[in-house]
């Protein structure tokens, strides 16, 4: 599987920063604003979706939909004390589908081979690891924790969805991302 270079990992991770949200590092010298997160690069990502050096004792977690910035239920990640680590896509193997029966709605996003999906946008966050098992228990199937593999180079742990979930679902891939897929419905 072909990655991405750093300077094209760069620029696709600019191109999906959400709508009024600034890359907390400049592209040049690395500076943040005061009170920023730290947004990883490529290199920080490991596959175990632990994040390396100072940030050992965090957990990297994928999400694309309601626990996303600014949307019903970030409040969950945010009260365990995660913080936004960077905003990404998927590799192009996964479809995302708006589920059934769930409030607020959800999507599920499924893994369904090498090159045979599309780019699905994404927030990863880095939560503490004492709080992963609190954070866990809050997840009710098909929604699953599994690994996803993300543009920028990587996988990290993130939301995945049984995929008989998928049967009756509706296919939304071609929105790119949950966030797409609300505007145009609204």
């Amino acid at each position: 599987m072909s990655r991405p270079s750093a300077k094209a990992a760069k620029s696709e991770e600019a191109a999906v920063q959400p709508e009024g949200r600034d890359r907390a590092e400049g592209e040049s010298g690395g500076h943040r604003r005061p009170g920023a997160p730290r947004v990883p690069d490529a290199g920080e990502l490991i596959v175990d979706g632990s994040a390396r050096g100072r940030d050992a004792d965090r957990q990297l977690i994928a999400v694309c939909g309601a626990h996303m910035s600014g949307l019903p239920l970030n409040a969950e990640l945010v009260k365990l004390g995660g913080m936004l680590a960077t905003a990404t896509r998927t590799t192009s193997d996964y479809r995302l589908f708006a589920l059934d029966g769930f409030s607020p709605p959800r999507p599920g996003l499924l893994r369904v081979g090498s090159n045979k999906g599309a780019m699905i946008d994404l927030e990863v966050w880095s939560l503490p690891i004492e709080q992963v098992g609190r954070f866990l228990r809050g997840i009710s199937a098909p929604l699953c924790i599994g690994h996803v593999a993300l543009a920028i180079g990587g996988t990290v742990h993130g939301f995945l969805c049984e995929a008989c979930a998928t049967e009756t679902a509706r296919d939304i891939t071609e929105f790119g991302g949950w966030r797409q897929f609300l505007s145009a419905s609204a």
